[in-house]
């Protein structure tokens, strides 16, 4: 989302692509008035959501080119500020999983894993996702991570954002079940770290 001192509202616009301590290149929507919202020069605002953090940062407009494509060119920041929209710590895996759901299973994997809940991804190729799963609707599964027997969990469906495209559902746990063991939770937190490290060293975008 881009914003600036001269409008009120915000515009949501798409990256096209960065050149680390040059310069960003963001594809903006061709809507009246874009050109005298972006003179060069100015200083302006952005905020995006990044695995479960939102993440702004300041650039100065170096060029617009509303022909043949809408693009706008920045410096490249020179800071990100951070602030984590979860409650808990929710770490990056890729768990094959199974999701039991109606009296049928489901084939997939684990994309994140915290003590409140998780993202499941339906795997296609194993069958079609199921067509009424709802906000709310209660679920079991299992996963099974890196050279460990596998963990059982209960669930209930958090958000279904995205899910007819992407084929992910967020799942958040009981209140008594948390699978989380410390041993993995150590393995994911190293593992998140060291994520984190690699994000800071140029993909911050």
């Amino acid at each position: 989302m881009m914003e600036s001192s001269s409008a009120l509202d915000r515009i949501k616009c798409h990256m096209v692509g960065f050149q680390r301590d040059e310069f960003v290149v963001l594809k903006l929507p061709l809507v009246p008035g874009i050109r005298s919202r972006v003179p060069e020069g100015a200083m302006l605002t952005f905020r995006y959501l990044q695995r479960g953090r939102l993440v702004s940062f300041r650039s100065v407009v170096k060029h617009y080119a509303a022909t043949p494509y809408s693009l706008l060119f920045l410096t490249y920041p020179k800071r990100f500020e951070q602030h984590d929209l979860r409650r808990e710590q929710r770490f990056t895996c890729n768990f094959p999983a199974t999701l039991h759901f109606l009296d049928r299973d489901y084939k997939g994997l684990l994309l994140d894993l915290s003590t409140g809940g998780c993202r499941f991804f339906f795997d296609d190729q194993a069958g079609p996702p199921p067509p009424n799963l709802r906000r709310g609707s209660k679920v079991r599964g299992e996963y099974r991570p890196p050279n460990s027997s596998s963990l059982e969990f209960q669930a209930e469906v958090a958000s279904l954002e995205g899910y007819r495209t992407t084929r992910t559902v967020s799942l958040r746990f009981g209140e008594d079940d948390m699978p989380l063991p410390p041993d993995l939770a150590d393995f994911l937190l190293e593992t998140q770290v060291l994520l984190d490290r690699m994000y800071a060293l140029g993909n911050e975008l």
